[in-house]
């Protein structure tokens, strides 16, 4: 990007909470566990707020979220007067839709064998990161020769029978080695 161009960007700035309403069509949820995992993050780490400032439409003459609802909120429990946010002025509600949809779309995947070899001693579900669970039924599974499979299980210790028994289940299945270990 041209220096004249980044120039011409809107800057991140701090708007009082309650001038900011969020979007009333927002088709995006929040489950409650995971709303209350977003509120200990941005209170363990504020300035990843800052980071990812709201971004907020003024087309109808007041600021409307279009990006960031749940960190608002998250905000507004954690009793922030103020927070930052990016006004993109000139939008229409199709522009507001687009831009609220691509805030939240699904861009990349997990290496789930980086993070079952590198990250399973940390509290991936209160950072965002869902680890998949183990499903009553196996579904098929595709392994490509001489690749390690790795399972990151994270469950009750009352599940831990019935995911055992899943992950034989699967063992058997394709003829796997199955190494356990206790990290």
């Amino acid at each position: 990007m041209k220096k004249e161009e980044q120039a011409k960007l809107p800057k991140v700035e701090w708007f009082p909470i309650g001038k900011i309403k969020p979007h009333p069509e927002n088709p995006r949820g929040i489950t409650q566990r995971d709303f209350d995992n977003l509120v200990d993050s941005i209170k363990e780490d504020p300035g990843l707020f800052h980071a990812r400032p709201l971004l907020l439409s003024d087309r109808t003459g007041e600021l409307i979220i279009v990006g960031g609802d749940k960190r608002f909120r998250a905000a507004k429990k954690l009793g922030w007067k103020t927070v930052p946010g990016i006004i993109l002025s000139g939008l229409n509600e199709i522009d507001e839709k687009r831009v609220l949809a691509k805030d939240n779309g699904k861009w990349g995947e997990w290496d789930w064998d980086i993070l079952a070899n590198s990250w399973s001693d940390y509290p991936l579900g209160k950072w965002g990161i869902h680890v998949p669970e183990i499903n009553s039924e196996i579904k098929e599974i595709k392994i490509k020769p001489y690749k390690k499979i790795y399972f990151l299980v994270i469950a009750d210790p009352d599940q831990a029978i019935e995911v055992k028994s899943k992950i034989q289940q699967i063992v058997e299945k394709f003829d796997l080695i199955l190494e356990e270990s206790a990290n």
